[in-house]
């Protein structure tokens, strides 16, 4: 239920190293027709994440086939689209950095009129990945490959 700050060295979210978060992404912006600008179309944005991966959990079309979606529940990513007035569920889990890290639509044009914003990680730094960072995302999820149920 947030939104991007307007201030860009405002954190949107306090973090902190070895909690979970599940984050729910949505976009509801439109792009107006050149043509008619009365008219606007909804746009997907490729939300990245740097720093830390994030477990895909749902996301519109899951459970279709793999071929349409590219994205299977459980997989590992730093980019997830998303898909207009609909919801896509994500979940980290900060590891071994503190201090501020981006996220951004990677569609640069959009991260430069301001679909950007920091997280605030906080704890103690360490220079290992560690090992269960795999494993974290929801309690289904309980393998490197995927989750075992819907």
């Amino acid at each position: 239920g947030q939104q991007m700050p307007e201030d860009e060295h405002q954190a949107l979210m306090d973090m902190k190293l070895g909690k979970v978060y599940a984050l729910h992404i949505t976009s509801n912006l439109t792009i107006p027709d050149p043509q008619n600008p009365q008219i606007a179309f909804p746009t997907q944005h490729p939300f990245h994440q740097h720093i830390n991966h994030f477990q895909v959990f749902d996301y519109p079309g899951i459970d279709e086939p793999f071929r349409v979606t590219g994205l299977k529940k459980g997989m590992w990513r730093d980019t997830v689209r998303v898909v207009p007035q609909q919801i896509t569920t994500v979940y980290t889990k900060p590891h071994s950095f503190t201090g501020r890290a981006m996220i951004h639509c990677h569609i640069i044009i959009h991260a430069d009129e301001g679909m950007m914003a920091m997280w605030n990680i906080s704890g103690v730094e360490t220079r290992y990945y560690p090992k269960d960072v795999a494993t974290i995302a929801h309690p289904s999820c309980r393998e490197w490959r995927g989750c075992k149920a819907k």
